[in-house]
């Protein structure tokens, strides 16, 4: 099916339906001009033929009871105006459809904010707002800045009309679309916008999501403390909630790989008595001692040992790929301590 062609024929009517301006009405004729005759030239008892010489004279004729107006009026107009854009925006919309199955994502994308426009001037705030999200949607496969100046649109709409958490929702994706791009330091800040929302509106679970992704950034682009921070915040948070509370050792592991990576041993080690008492069953659990002998292996300069408390962790519970960059970075760390203790002695 050429799904390009009936869309290019959708848009041209729906162009065309937006070119076309309500027309004023036709002027309604009044009452029909009717010469007289003076009296001195008129025979009340024999008739004669007009004659229109010289001697006519034309009085002005009474103006009509109504004044038929000449254009409509500013009601029918408004009707007209949204009718136009209502209807336009029903080919719009299918046109933007056909351009997505012939994979023309410029051509969507264009259509998208030609049909916010339509939504918007037909006050339909919502459907504009969904409009910008679609063709932000249609150019993340092209242009991934354009994408997210498409998606900011919208989250600004959808705060004026008071959806907050709609709005956080693509404030996630933004993060997502730079995430994918890594561009870290624009995906944490739209993360953490979209965090401090999901909590304002009291979901809770989302928000946690969202700070856990800002954890997770924060420690890639080298921002430790704010890592370690929203790690501890989250875990704090889990505890009150049965269903998460089997998470939190976890996250309180991260944050102490994190600690590992900028601060010395016994910061760990202070730290980590301060989660026995955030999760008491943190204390016995692998995680715990995992950190112990990492922290051990660093105050004793040992790499090997290091390596070994790793190679035992991993044979149980497999390390992802964002906590073995952290121990890499934790373990370059350690290298480096040695290094300058070495100098030192030299």
């Amino acid at each position: 099916m050429d799904y390009a062609g009936k869309a290019n024929e959708l848009m041209d009517k729906a162009r065309k339906k937006l070119a076309v301006r309500s027309r004023p009405a036709a002027p309604r004729p009044g009452p029909p001009f009717i010469p007289m005759v003076p009296r001195e030239r008129a025979n009340r008892f024999t008739p004669r033929p007009f004659d229109p010489g010289p001697a006519v004279r034309t009085y002005p004729t009474h103006p009509p009871l109504f004044v038929y107006p000449t254009q409509t009026s500013s009601f029918m107009s408004m009707f007209s105006s949204t009718s136009k854009y209502e209807e336009a925006a029903e080919l719009l919309e299918k046109a933007c459809n056909n351009y997505k199955l012939a994979k023309m994502w410029r051509e969507a994308a264009d259509g998208f904010a030609l049909l916010a426009d339509c939504h918007d001037k037909s006050d339909s705030k919502h459907d504009a707002a969904t409009a910008h999200v679609e063709a932000a949607n249609a150019l993340k496969k092209i242009d991934v800045d354009a994408a997210v100046a498409s998606l900011r649109v919208a989250v600004g709409m959808f705060q004026d009309m008071g959806r907050l958490s709609i709005s956080a929702k693509h404030l996630k994706d933004i993060g997502e679309t730079y995430e994918k791009g890594e561009n870290f330091e624009a995906a944490l800040d739209a993360y953490a916008q979209a965090a401090d929302i999901y909590a304002g509106e009291e979901s809770s679970a989302t928000a946690n999501t969202c700070k856990l992704k800002v954890a997770e950034i924060a420690a890639l682009v080298e921002r430790y403390p704010l890592a370690v921070e929203r790690y501890e915040e989250v875990a704090k948070a889990s505890m009150d909630n049965n269903l998460l509370r089997f998470s939190v050792k976890g996250y309180l592991l991260c944050a102490g790989i994190v600690r590992l990576c900028y601060q010395e041993p016994h910061g760990v080690k202070n730290a980590m008595e301060r989660y026995e008492d955030v999760d008491p069953s943190f204390a016995g659990s692998r995680e715990h001692k995992l950190l112990g002998d990492l922290s051990d292996a660093a105050e004793a300069g040992d790499a090997d040992a290091f390596t070994a408390a790793l190679a035992e962790y991993d044979s149980m519970s497999r390390l992802d790929p964002w906590k073995t960059k952290m121990l890499l970075r934790a373990k370059k760390n350690l290298a480096k301590a040695v290094e300058e203790e070495e100098d030192d002695l030299t």
